[in-house]
């Protein structure tokens, strides 16, 4: 199978994919593949004829004719660093980057962001771009072996950089954020904090399906109106105001909890979110959209 014929044109994004993201989990293959039988029968395929290398079970990187098909594809490759917390970092970028598999969402790893001296200085933790409704924002990871430390590398990196104003934190452990939200207040339009969970990077590759006005007027079964306040989306009346919040976005919520506002707020959002979004601002109400915003992806990988 050293030939491009003979690769199927999903095989073809799996080796442009780890081409530019350096590995992949071989579950995020699905993506492509569309059936798990068919995703496994193709990956073995490619495995057995030196296009994919596995990485232990999960991932997968490329193999001689791999390297050899992409440099054909006009890809540029360059050999991974074996060292192991460089490794550990790829898995990260990897799995958030699946997010623009099949999806207008788009990753640009760090490593492709164009001003080099400028993420030096500030970058150290940023892990790349992220762009999804409409909005680029620089990206950041902690996973669940990071502590208070880390987290204050983090808030120091984001801090440096006057420039950003969209933010992103991908985290696997998320309890440690909740316990320390309040070091996330920064100058900033907006700071999403994101749960690293398959159900939400899911939703993240299909945020593009999901519609806020929708899910708003099914939940209230009434008409609503565009806010006329900045840090909410939707108006029922003049003291009512909703807060469409699938993420948490601590920029918002201090903005809102500042403001001081008499008027009624509902924040609509995940389930997962309930304890931080109570601590930065008790008066809300809360409604969880997590059945809605399944419903609107249902049936999409």
């Amino acid at each position: 199978m050293n030939n491009r014929k003979e690769l199927k044109n999903s095989d073809i994004k799996v080796l442009d994919f780890v081409a530019r993201y350096k590995i992949m989990r071989a579950s995020d293959t699905i993506i492509l593949y569309k059936s798990e039988r068919y995703r496994m029968k193709r990956i073995r395929e490619l495995v057995s004829k030196r296009y994919l290398k596995r990485i232990g079970r999960l991932y997968l990187r490329l193999d001689y004719y791999g390297i050899k098909a992409v440099k054909t594809f006009g890809n540029a490759f360059k050999n991974n660093n074996r060292d192991l917390d460089y490794i550990e970092r790829l898995k990260a970028i990897s799995r958030i980057a699946a997010t623009s598999l099949e999806s207008i969402t788009e990753f640009i790893p760090s490593w492709e962001l164009k001003d080099k001296n400028e993420f030096t200085i500030f970058g150290r933790k940023k892990i790349g771009d992220i762009i999804f409704s409409n909005i680029r924002r620089a990206a950041y990871y902690i996973n669940k072996n990071k502590g208070t430390v880390y987290i204050k590398q983090v808030i120091n990196d984001i801090t440096k950089d006057e420039k950003l104003s969209n933010i992103v934190v991908f985290t696997d452990n998320f309890n440690i954020i909740q316990k320390q939200y309040s070091f996330f207040k920064f100058n900033k339009k907006s700071l999403l904090i994101i749960n690293n969970t398959k159900v939400n990077r899911r939703i993240l590759r299909n945020y593009h399906n999901i519609s806020y006005h929708e899910i708003t007027e099914e939940i209230y079964k009434v008409h609503v109106f565009l806010s006329d306040i900045m840090f909410t989306d939707f108006m029922i009346d003049s003291n009512h105001y909703i807060s469409f919040m699938p993420f948490i976005d601590i920029s918002q919520l201090f903005i809102i909890k500042d403001s001081n506002s008499r008027d009624k707020i509902d924040i609509l959002t995940l389930k997962e979110n309930e304890e931080t979004i109570k601590k930065l601002y008790c008066k809300a109400k809360l409604i969880f959209i997590d059945e809605q915003i399944g419903g609107q992806i249902e049936g999409l990988i």
